[in-house]
């Protein structure tokens, strides 16, 4: 556990944001992918869109930083 803590006062100031923000850039980009495979999945335009997301991914994906 010492070692753990001592590693993390290492990092520099802003390096935790920018993975933070690489991070939600990754889910953001997941749930774009997901929507777009639905999309394609629900083809003709009546069919609903293919997809669900949960409260828990939303609460994640929409959280203000």
């Amino acid at each position: 556990m010492n070692s753990m803590k001592s590693k993390l006062k290492r990092i520099p100031p802003g390096v935790i944001d920018v993975v933070a923000e690489r991070e939600k850039g990754m889910q953001e980009q997941a749930v774009e992918d997901a929507l777009d495979t639905g999309l394609e999945e629900t083809f003709p335009a009546s069919d609903p869109v293919a997809i669900t997301i949960t409260p828990a991914s939303a609460a994640v994906l929409f959280t203000a930083a």
